[in-house]
């Protein structure tokens, strides 16, 4: 199954008008963006435009693999956080019928280079996280300051996975990872051996020991290496999975396609 998207410069182009109007028209409040400052236009537009691209692009693959598609809102709305119930899948097409999907999905887009999915708290209530890599931005501070010179060109994502929400926290709603104001992500070593514990049960508080006696001897092994990657956090708390975690054979995709399934009703 092929996971590298290709979305067509005619909707990359769309995804940055919305972008552009969406800023200018001060649709979205300084707080859902997680910033205490006011983000600067090219900052913002970056964020916008990315997520929205990978949007496409995952309705491009579901169309292609799984036989189903769905509306990628363009909207432009008074209160961001009401277009539609935080649900990226809201309605989707199948066999002819536009359905009400009730299990809630978020779409997010990470850099080429980025190593974790990242959530706002204050976000974090969709049911699953589809995640893809957009591999056409290979410097994500350039993009950044200066989204625009990557307009009018078709981009290529890489659909790389999704987490469930009982894989970022456990059933009493504790994180496995989480990362306040000012700090940073762990390095890919730190954690890549950690997976089966992870895995092994339901209980964010024991794998936060576990991963505290792990960063401690490692630092005893290599006293040299890097713990942390990347600038300091800005979100007051953010949880957070890595990469390397994500649900990604197509026995994942199938189930989690069979389950969003079974979750949509006809739209009244």
């Amino acid at each position: 199954m092929n996971r590298l998207i290709n979305v067509d410069q005619e909707s990359v182009n769309r995804c940055y008008d919305f972008a552009k109007q969406l800023y200018d028209q001060s649709a979205a409040s300084e707080k859902q963006f997680g910033r205490s400052f006011k983000r600067i236009e090219n900052d913002y537009i970056a964020d916008h435009v990315r997520g929205k691209v990978v949007e496409f692009a995952y309705k491009s693959f579901f169309e292609k693999n799984y036989g189903f598609s769905f509306e990628v809102d363009l909207n432009i709305y008074p209160d961001q956080l009401q277009t539609d119930d935080s649900n990226d899948l809201a309605t989707i097409i199948l066999d002819g019928k536009e359905l009400h999907n009730n299990t809630k999905v978020d779409i997010k887009g990470v850099s080429e280079k980025g190593q974790w999915l990242l959530i706002e708290k204050y976000k974090f209530n969709a049911d699953i996280y589809l995640v893809g890599r957009v591999n056409s931005i290979s410097d994500s501070k350039n993009f950044e300051k200066d989204p625009f010179s990557y307009k009018n060109n078709a981009w290529i994502v890489e659909v790389i996975g999704f987490a469930s929400r009982k894989a970022i926290v456990d059933s009493y709603n504790r994180p496995y990872f989480s990362f306040t104001q000012g700090s940073k992500l762990y390095s890919k070593w730190i954690y890549k051996d950690l997976e089966k514990k992870y895995r092994e049960g339901n209980d964010a508080e024991y794998f936060s020991k576990v991963l505290e006696e792990s960063i401690a001897k490692k630092k005893i092994a290599h006293p040299d290496w890097n713990i942390f990657i990347g600038a300091e956090l800005y979100n007051a708390l953010n949880y957070g999975i890595p990469l390397l975690w994500l649900r990604n054979t197509n026995t994942d995709w199938e189930r989690l396609v069979q389950y969003i399934k079974g979750g949509v009703v006809v739209k009244e």
